[in-house]
């Protein structure tokens, strides 16, 4: 969450960035739907609308998708590119406080890291994380009640499997690996020490 504050002002990027990307899932879902639809209306399935129709959404679904999906990604990586940048300022005024003390001491190797890799993996975050999250949260709702209202049975399934794989093994995996992620950063500090020293 104090991650997310560092939005600030381009709140409104993200919340358009979450909108193309909730569009442009549906759409994709909406192209399978509506051609087994039109599949099933040409067999003779009573589908509340002819073939023709069905076809005519699964191409519009099909054409809307690919801008839907550059949109979001233009956004979400203009989000995260502008916050790299303020972050890096905020770094950068830091390190112009601590200098040139700081800088003598045995943690340099961090301080690179920090400067440049750290701060390049929030674009992970920012671009990939965000906005990917809130947009899996909307889109998974809305096909629980989607498919509920074809088979309630089948929606609690539905409900369970997004569960399980969004959040359940994700958060095992998460606190399965805790501990290795803190050790490569430890050592990159160290690394980083050694090749500026030497």
């Amino acid at each position: 969450m104090g991650l997310v504050g560092l939005v600030g002002s381009l709140a409104f990027v993200m919340f358009l960035a979450v909108v193309l990307g909730i569009l442009g899932f549906l759409a994709a879902i909406g192209l399978t739907v509506f051609a087994a639809a039109a599949l099933l209306a040409a067999a003779g399935f009573p589908m509340g609308a002819p073939a023709a129709a069905f076809v005519a959404a699964a191409g519009i679904c099909a054409v809307v998708r690919g801008p839907l999906r550059y949109g979001e990604q233009l956004c979400n990586h203009y989000l995260a590119f502008k916050v790299l940048a303020d972050v890096r300022d905020k770094v950068f005024a830091r390190l112009r406080v601590l200098a040139p003390a700081k800088l003598e001491g045995r943690d340099k190797g961090d301080l690179v890291s920090l400067i440049t890799s750290d701060v390049e993996l929030l674009e992970v975050f920012f671009a990939h994380t965000l906005s990917p999250v809130a947009i899996a949260a909307v889109v998974s709702a809305a096909m629980v009640a989607f498919i509920a209202s074809l088979s309630p049975m089948l929606g609690v399934f539905a409900a369970c499997a997004y569960l399980t794989v969004g959040a359940a093994i994700p958060f095992a995996a998460s606190k399965a690996a805790g501990g290795l992620g803190r050790k490569v950063r430890d050592g990159m500090g160290c690394l980083n020490s050694f090749v500026l020293e030497s």
